[in-house]
């Protein structure tokens, strides 16, 4: 997928800086990195537990949450026209919810 023209795009360290700028004198910038980087680990190793009876779902934030659940391998299965075996494998979903969409819609009513 390519970006849109005039896109504005956020990295990580753009916004690790900010977070570290509301927190000056508490947190600094590594700190904040750690941070994110200990709970992206700890998000990624839970979505990774899923199982055959058990899918996962981890709320990341207030209105954002992901699933993954095991896809079961898959024999003879047609894959471009082929026939092919496809192993047993982690599938992951994202969601945002109507209530999480809308109160982003009313800040961005409000900057304006």
């Amino acid at each position: 997928m390519f970006r849109k023209k005039n896109q504005i795009v956020y990295n990580q360290m753009e916004l690790f800086k900010e977070v570290a700028d509301l927190y000056q004198g508490t947190y600094n910038l590594n700190d904040i990195r750690n941070i994110v980087q200990k709970f992206e680990e700890c998000v990624k190793n839970h979505l990774a537990e899923a199982d055959k009876d058990h899918p996962i779902q981890v709320k990341v934030f207030n209105g954002i949450s992901l699933l993954s659940w095991l896809v079961p391998e898959q024999k003879n299965a047609n894959v471009f026209g082929m026939d092919a075996d496809i192993g047993e494998y982690v599938r992951i979903k994202s969601d945002i919810t109507h209530y999480y969409k809308r109160k982003i819609q009313e800040l961005a009513t409000e900057m304006r």
